[in-house]
């Protein structure tokens, strides 16, 4: 058995000089927070069987998710080891993190990432809104 690569990725917009567009990015941070707090017990109830029952309660899952969106702003402030930015297509930065993995986890930001993209509750600016 060998080491997987793993990479999660978000899409934020981009700026005239290829950086991440700042108030693009306060927006994005603000509807995911937004769409925690509106998380309700049956979607939060579907998540949690695709889970396997990792998460005790809906106020816990939406306490970590909200770490989660901590995380992502603290690495688009300064990637650090877990991230980095990156080209994403015509007016779209990347914040990307992972690496390589024996069965856990490459970084806390990947996992981090992979939980707002599984609750559907960051805006990725690759992919249209969802009405």
């Amino acid at each position: 058995m060998g080491a997987e690569l793993l990479i999660q990725s978000i899409g934020f917009k981009a700026n005239e000089r290829f950086d991440v567009d700042q108030e693009g990015a306060s927006s994005a941070l603000a509807q995911a927070r937004e769409a925690i707090a509106q998380l309700d017990q049956t979607r939060f109830e579907a998540i949690n069987e695709e889970m396997c029952g990792e998460y005790g309660d809906l106020a816990e899952y939406r306490q970590l998710l909200r770490v989660d969106v901590a995380a992502v702003e603290a690495a688009l402030a300064d990637q650090g080891r877990d991230a980095d930015l990156m080209a994403g297509g015509p007016g779209v930065v990347l914040l990307i993190s992972g690496g390589l993995s024996w069965g856990d986890p490459p970084t806390d930001l990947y996992d981090s990432i992979t939980r707002l993209r599984h609750a559907e509750v960051m805006p990725d600016a690759r992919w249209p809104v969802k009405p």
